[in-house]
């Protein structure tokens, strides 16, 4: 007799067979295209950490960086304390080949880059690649100064319905409010998260309630900064100061100054634009820190438009014109740019022939380097948030180093190869 029921059964079990084939052979696909995917990466890995490695050997030393015009400085931010992403920040920038790395002056946060930066040597000695280990320099300052503030308010004081525009605005998504089923606003206490903040003040114009205030505060000075020097592995200091600050600033060189001079192999003073008063300032800073026994390097940070962030080309013409004002003023030391610096600021420099040419360095008339601060925090920040990026990782650990990765290295090269 025949048997509907087994007939079933069988069809049943051969389609269950073949479709766990399908799977098991789609798995496997899918398995291997990701080895070959990650195959590919690691030997273009290879080739462009030969390539960091040729700008090292041809830069030996800090000074050789700044001569050359090819000085590339990373900023973390001088208030800025989210520890697992300056690790990471660190990790990425020195695996590129930067000079230098520029933090708050903490000591878990020198920490931090540190570890990136051990992290990064380490991962280069895996392709049997020795990278050269950069500096870690350190920023205070000797007066009020926008990188040195953090943003604060309170959510109780919000409207329930408020629409958020503070959090949208943050480049360092240090703002992250919760709103209940019904779309409304839960009050805690603190709206901004601090280790996250770093002082760009973007949200407080945008508060329909100005209920956002920012609070100033000054680096650590004299012996604190003894300690730290003793504790840490810090090779270089960075004075904010601006042209109404020259007292100020005398004041904490007389504190902080005569222990540079055998701890310390580069000195960088950071300002804004002072109109008609930067020369005075420019020149009394320099007969204070530059003298005939000085061993460390100086640079002149042109602070053109601090924090901005921004990916514009007409928002890197701050610092440029900036550079090329103390340019013209023949200072002794070295010209690097920073505060609005992206990834038009070296076209822009070569544009003006203020790049030094191959054949011919002149320091004088030629800009030494860069910075990258907000603008290349803000786009890895972005990077990784669409990632869905765990913050507890490391990056060289995640699906999405090799975005990451592409994007310092290509920020890095243009620089790099002069």
């Amino acid at each position: 007799m025949f048997c509907h029921s087994n007939l079933f059964h069988k069809v049943g079990l051969l389609h269950t067979r073949n479709n766990t084939w399908r799977n098991t052979k789609h798995c496997k696909l899918k398995h291997f295209l990701l080895r070959c995917s990650s195959v590919q990466f690691d030997q273009r890995l290879y080739s462009e950490l030969l390539l960091v490695k040729q700008w090292l050997e041809k830069s030996p030393k800090v000074v050789n960086s700044l001569q050359n015009g090819t000085w590339v400085k990373l900023i973390c931010g001088a208030s800025y304390q989210d520890l697992p992403f300056i690790r990471n920040l660190s990790f990425l920038f020195a695996l590129a080949g930067v000079d230098c790395i520029d933090c708050a002056a903490d000591s878990a946060v020198v920490r931090s880059v540190d570890q990136g930066i051990v992290g990064a040597l380490a991962y280069a000695n895996r392709f049997r690649i020795p990278l050269k280990r950069p500096l870690i320099m350190v920023s205070i300052n000797d007066d009020e100064d926008p990188h040195f503030r953090k943003a604060s308010f309170d959510t109780s004081h919000c409207p329930p319905d408020c629409s958020k525009p503070c959090e949208r605005v943050c480049p360092a998504s240090a703002i992250a409010l919760q709103s209940d089923e019904n779309g409304f606003l839960i009050p805690f206490h603190q709206g901004v998260i601090q280790n996250k903040c770093y002082g760009c003040g973007r949200c407080v114009p945008v508060c329909p309630v100005q209920n956002i205030e920012t609070t100033s505060f000054s680096s650590c000075h004299g012996s604190v900064i003894d300690s730290l020097l003793e504790s840490e592995p810090i090779d270089a200091i960075e004075i904010h100061s601006r042209a109404e600050s020259i007292q100020q600033f005398k004041q904490l060189w007389d504190s902080i100054g005569p222990s540079f001079e055998t701890r310390l192999s580069l000195v960088s003073i950071s300002f804004p634009d002072g109109g008609e008063y930067l020369e005075e300032f420019l020149r009394t800073v320099e007969r204070i820190i530059v003298k005939e026994s000085t061993k460390y390097q100086v640079i002149w940070q042109a602070d053109g438009k601090p924090m901005s962030g921004d990916i514009g080309r007409g928002t890197t013409m701050a610092t440029v014109k900036l550079a090329k004002k103390v340019l013209s003023l023949r200072l002794r030391g070295y010209v690097q740019c920073a505060g609005g610096v992206n990834d038009y600021t070296i076209s822009v420099l070569n544009e003006l022939e203020l790049r030094p040419r191959k054949e011919k360095v002149d320091t004088g008339n030629s800009v030494a380097g860069i910075a990258f601060g907000s603008f290349a925090r803000r786009r890895l920040i972005e990077l990784l948030q669409r990632n869905s990026f765990d913050d507890t990782m490391n990056v060289e650990n995640s699906s999405c180093f090799e975005q990451a990765w592409n994007f310092v290295f290509h920020l890095v090269k243009p620089i790099k190869q002069g």
